[in-house]
């Protein structure tokens, strides 16, 4: 049985060795959906990669229709992510940060489940990825890239978990100048226990190397005046101004740690500028306004 739209002659020993692997699942969306649910997302998929050609002039190739095919193809399977109700804290204009700069676009997406997930999850969502891209060869690792990863409640996405799928994507399709976007979400209907949708932009030019760090004195772990995480203010703003909340949009924007950040989410909750995490919607913005936010503080 062949799991996805490459012909015999392409595919490596790497591809056969998974074949008959009914752990692996990389034809499957990630949920179970309606036809016109799939249809929404194969639309979303096809619209994404319109707008990004709109922009590009691409050097006709032999391959470019079947390539384009598999990609919109993997790319669908990231917007039912995108589309659904699980809260993944990251949607379509996501995915358009990733399409907006990139010259050249590679896509994959896999479900796993057992012992060994992650790794496994990871080695075949780069698999998929380096197996086609659309624009120019990329001679690097990516610029840009959205990473979405769905968990089932009882399978919960364990933090070593996490560490080992972008490690791995570091090493062989990104690297530590990548851009990442981390999306994730826990979904009842997952088809796995996990799945794992990667959407890498790459650039014409080398990326720039990153300005030294100047060596600063820390902030504070809390505030002298209210008791409160020193970035609590700021982390209520930043919810607020993007209308979602997660984990990972501290971690992306203030550099914090694991455990911190869950202790200023619960400050955060305690205060009632978001809801506590549900299973089906996760984090929920409770203020709409800075007026109403100001009130917290």
């Amino acid at each position: 049985m062949i799991l996805w739209s490459l012909e015999r002659s392409r595919k490596n020993k790497f591809t056969r060795l998974f074949e008959n692997d009914t752990r692996w699942r990389p034809e499957l969306p990630p949920l179970s959906l309606t036809p016109d649910a799939m249809t929404s997302a194969a639309t979303l998929a096809d619209n994404l990669l319109s707008e990004w050609e709109a922009h590009r002039h691409l050097a006709p190739i032999p391959d470019y229709t079947a390539q384009r095919a598999r990609l919109a193809q993997q790319l669908a399977n990231m917007c039912v992510v995108l589309q659904s109700e699980a809260d993944s804290n990251v949607d379509e204009d996501d995915a358009r940060t990733v399409l907006r700069p990139a010259t050249s676009l590679r896509v994959g997406s896999t479900g796993t489940s057992g012992p060994g997930r992650a790794i496994r999850a990871a080695q075949h969502v780069a698999q998929l990825a380096q197996a086609g891209h659309l624009g120019p060869e990329p001679g690097g690792p990516a610029a840009t890239a959205l990473l979405v990863i769905l968990s089932q409640p009882t399978t919960e996405l364990e933090m070593d978990e996490l560490n080992t799928i972008t490690e791995y994507l570091r090493q062989t399709v990104c690297d530590n100048q990548t851009e990442l976007i981390f999306g994730h979400g826990l979904q009842p209907d997952s088809s796995t226990e996990l799945w794992v949708g990667v959407l890498l932009g790459y650039s014409s030019e080398p990326l720039p190397p990153r300005p030294p760090r100047l060596l600063q004195p820390a902030p504070p772990a809390t505030s002298h005046v209210t008791g409160r995480d020193f970035y609590f203010e700021a982390a209520a703003r930043l919810f607020v101004q993007r209308r979602r909340a997660g984990g990972w949009l501290l971690q992306r924007q203030f550099g914090l740690g694991y455990n911190r950040t869950g202790r200023l989410l619960d400050e955060l909750v305690a205060a009632g500028v978001i809801g506590p995490e549900s299973e089906s919607r996760g984090w929920r913005v409770l203020v709409t306004d800075e007026a109403g936010l100001e009130k917290k503080f």
